[in-house]
């Protein structure tokens, strides 16, 4: 009696994933539990996606087990995002990567969501317009901290053992951090920036791992919490550490604040923004301004540490 009933479980579930898979645009052909993992190249996956594409059309479905849904040329792309913007602003907030980099579900730009993806970017799209993103004033500043830094090239004894690199660095993250948190490091005191670029390189080799793409393929396993945790450990620790620093600079750049002024930096105009009853309605709290200012900061540094 027990293996028919096993049996009659398994038909029905495969019976459901199959449902699943034909509601959904073609694609290969997906196995239950592994979906196409046996058939992806990971080592030249940008060459099997055009390949895919070549075949099935430029939408087409993969399962890695989990099923995303390819946009494969300019054309659908402007189609789903620009014409119909509004159907597509839905995204899973509740599973991996997005635990390991958000404090609470829907706070900041990057891993949120509908409605609060869309207050959040416009608020944070509005105060870098006023800080002149894309304008002259913006250049100016750029222009300033790198004059700090031939300053500070100048002022070397040893011109033969300049760690350029390593200055560079700091110089991209001094434009940030002025825009953000209304200060900048310098160059001879900067321990808390490079622990905060070392463990985005921490992440970054972390993101490399078994362990990550266990997270990322099996979304199954946040249901079983001793193993989702044993996994994702190593991760949580570092996005732990790079929350703790962002506050602690959060803090620092809010002792300066007074409501009266006009705000200098992004954090204190999102404190600001925050005193307004229009924003007020949003719902949006400390944990969400805490994300908004980690998001640009990761996204102005991350490609700069990539090359």
């Amino acid at each position: 009696m027990l293996p028919l009933i096993i049996t009659t479980i398994i038909i029905i579930l495969i019976i459901n994933f199959y449902k699943k898979v034909y509601s959904l645009p073609p694609g290969p052909f997906p196995l239950p539990l592994i979906g196409n993992l046996h058939l992806i190249d990971l080592k030249k996956m940008h060459i099997w996606i055009e390949d895919q594409k070549k075949k099935y059309g430029p939408v087409f479905t993969i399962f890695a087990p989990t099923p995303f849904v390819v946009l494969g040329d300019v054309d659908v792309i402007k189609e789903a995002f620009v014409e119909n913007g509004d159907n597509f602003i839905g995204r899973n907030t509740t599973g991996y990567p997005e635990k390991l980099f958000t404090k609470k579900e829907n706070a900041g730009v990057i891993f949120s969501e509908g409605d609060w993806w869309r207050d959040q970017r416009r608020l944070s799209i509005s105060i870098m317009r006023d800080f002149g993103m894309g304008k002259g004033i913006m250049e100016e500043k750029i222009k300033l901290v790198i004059g700090d830094m031939f300053s500070y090239i100048d002022s070397l004894n040893d011109m033969n053992s300049v760690d350029i690199p390593h200055i560079i660095q700091l110089t991209v993250g001094n434009v940030i951090n002025g825009i953000l948190y209304g200060f900048s490091y310098k160059y001879d005191d900067a321990d808390n920036f490079f622990k905060f670029t070392d463990l985005v390189d921490q992440f970054n080799d972390a993101t490399k791992s078994l362990r990550f793409r266990l997270l990322i393929l099996f979304p199954v396993i946040d249901n079983i919490p001793v193993l989702s945790t044993f996994l994702a450990r190593p991760l949580t620790n570092i996005t732990r550490k790079v929350h703790e620093l962002n506050r602690a600079n959060i803090e620092k750049c809010k002792k300066s604040y007074n409501p009266d002024d006009e705000p200098p930096n992004f954090v204190h105009a999102l404190l600001k923004q925050f005193e307004s009853k229009e924003i007020k309605a949003l719902n949006l709290d400390d944990d969400h301004l805490e994300g908004m200012v980690l998001d640009f900061f990761i996204a102005g540094s991350f490609f700069f540490w990539i090359y």
